[in-house]
């Protein structure tokens, strides 16, 4: 059973789920900011490019999110296997809560703000999901 407000939720251990399935998959839904993305090449590889332009995916792009129009915001974040401080581009609505987790000394592995298609997600080391949900109201 999820214990939630009005935009948060955290799962019980019941609920977690494993990786999103958008990465590191063939899934025809693949995105990143609501954009379709494709393996580089359509090799079996982690490189991930825009459908569109072919311009590389994830990590650093500075793309902005297809709904909303917003770029990414870069923040220098505790890398969650070394500790180390390096730069990470994050979905713009959710900079907030991860620069609050960060200076909590809670580290993220990865994260989305789900581009208002669906509710984002906030996965941290342990494993645990935080659900983000989805804004009805688009704010």
């Amino acid at each position: 059973m999820n214990k939630s407000n009005d935009y948060y939720s955290v799962p019980e251990p019941a609920d977690l789920i494993e990786d999103p399935p958008m990465i590191g998959t063939n899934a025809p839904d693949t995105t990143c900011r609501g954009w379709k993305v494709e393996r580089k090449n359509g090799e079996d590889t982690e490189i991930f490019v825009f459908s569109d332009t072919k311009e590389p995916a994830f990590g650093e792009s500075t793309r902005p999110c297809k709904t909303c129009g917003k770029n990414p915001v870069p923040m220098m974040l505790t890398n969650y296997s070394t500790g180390v401080k390096e730069l990470k581009v994050i979905d713009h609505c959710i900079a907030k809560e991860i620069e609050a987790l960060d200076k909590g000394g809670i580290r993220i592995m990865a994260s989305c703000c789900g581009h208002q298609l669906h509710d984002g997600w906030i996965t941290v080391i342990n494993g645990r999901r935080l659900i983000v949900r989805k804004d009805e109201n688009n704010d």
